[in-house]
């Protein structure tokens, strides 16, 4: 039978199309197509196991769909996914990314230009992010690397990885993401390569990005050494809560004025607001006063994020 399926492809495609489109019975297919009932429902079940055909459950609770029309409508957001919280954090941010990974393959168009950030949330997203028969996207690392060996943080791995299964072309930043003093930043953003990648930047149609906490237990620059503890922690104190694409924001959406600014190598913010569709992925309570500045300084189009992460932004945004 599957020899046989495989053999009559556009047949298959052109049941299901009658079935699941048109929305006609099994029978009124068989009449059609002149087949018996039982051959058409055999086709059926194959369109599924060939993967012509795919089932999506829209499994959000009750409480998640209340959570997305609250934050849609309390702050302005274009759209928001809320992901059921698991009692495993780590399950809640493997299952972020998956959802994450289907809504991105839902955005992209052919011709796309894609920016890309790090973070292991993205990890999972870029990870089950399917292959994908889409002409001519380019990808694009929008922060410097990271020199860590933890592939499931890496920047420029996500940004391979999506190319690879895109079939695209895939523009890296060969560029550490924080240098040692201004001058280093100003000769390094002078080379060629360099230059033009961050110039690229502005043709971008989409960007999908982490956001990364100063809660010196949950810091992800803490975590891969680009920040101490103490140091993070003294960040969250003068009020900056976390950063988006390596600048830190307060909880109202001001960008900080720290010195570490002068020597991140990566896209703007001024011109991340140019970008026409910003997504946002982001799972953990630790998340909800960044995320919440974020929104607040017009940086994010789509939110995906998890229950317990969105009614902590919806308490801090009534404070």
């Amino acid at each position: 039978m599957n020899d046989i399926d495989l053999t009559k492809r556009d047949l298959l495609i052109k049941i299901a199309k009658m079935y699941y489109l048109e929305e006609r019975s099994q029978q009124e297919i068989a009449n059609t197509i002149n087949l018996s009932r039982s051959s058409i429902s055999r086709m059926l079940k194959a369109c599924r196991s060939l993967g012509i055909v795919e089932v999506r459950i829209h499994d959000t609770s009750s409480v998640g769909v209340n959570l997305q029309n609250k934050l849609v409508e309390e702050l302005g957001l274009d759209h928001c996914l809320i992901i059921p919280s698991m009692q495993d954090s780590e399950l809640t941010k493997i299952e972020t990314g998956r959802r994450a990974a289907e809504y991105l393959q839902s955005k992209i168009k052919i011709g796309m230009k894609i920016g890309i950030t790090w973070g292991s949330t993205l990890f999972h997203m870029v990870q089950y992010f399917k292959p994908a028969d889409i002409t001519d996207v380019e990808i694009f690392q929008l922060m410097g690397g990271t020199a860590t060996r933890n592939f499931e943080t890496d920047g420029r791995e996500h940004a391979r990885t999506l190319a690879r299964k895109l079939n695209a072309k895939c523009n890296v930043l060969n560029a550490p993401l924080l240098v040692q003093n201004k001058d280093l930043k100003e000769m390094l953003i002078e080379e060629p390569e360099i230059s033009q990648t961050l110039q690229r930047m502005k043709e971008l149609d989409l960007a999908i990005l982490g956001i990364g906490t100063n809660d010196p237990d949950e810091s992800h620059l803490a975590k891969i050494g680009y920040l101490s503890q103490e140091e993070s922690r003294a960040l969250y104190n003068m009020g900056a809560v976390g950063d988006l694409c390596g600048r830190h924001l307060d909880i109202h959406g001001n960008t900080c004025s720290f010195d570490m600014h002068n020597r991140v190598i990566g896209i703007d913010l001024a011109e991340l607001k140019q970008i026409p569709l910003v997504i946002v992925v982001g799972a953990g309570i630790a998340k909800a006063e960044i995320i919440l500045g974020a929104i607040r300084g017009g940086y994010i189009d789509i939110l995906i994020t998890d229950e317990k992460a969105a009614m902590q932004i919806l308490a801090l945004s009534e404070r």
